[in-house]
């Protein structure tokens, strides 16, 4: 898959705006990448992304260089 379309990322965070956290999986459509991606380009399962956006999603804490991974994979 290939980036988002622009504007997509925009509209993803508007529709967060306000929220305390913006969940790991909407950033993550809003660059347009699957999980399969973010997981090669982090070097980690795709299994363990999924688990990440979940923990997240549910308010749970994450290892700083678990985030750190995850954000470069994504291109941060």
């Amino acid at each position: 898959m290939s980036n988002a379309p622009p504007g997509d990322a925009e509209r993803i965070v508007r529709r967060h705006k306000g929220r305390e956290r913006l969940p790991l999986a909407a950033v993550r459509k809003a660059v347009g990448k699957t999980q399969v991606e973010v997981a090669e380009a982090a070097d980690i399962p795709q299994a363990e992304v999924s688990r990440l956006e979940a923990r997240v999603a549910l308010g749970e804490g994450l290892r700083l260089s678990s985030l750190t991974r995850h954000a470069r994979a994504r291109g941060g």
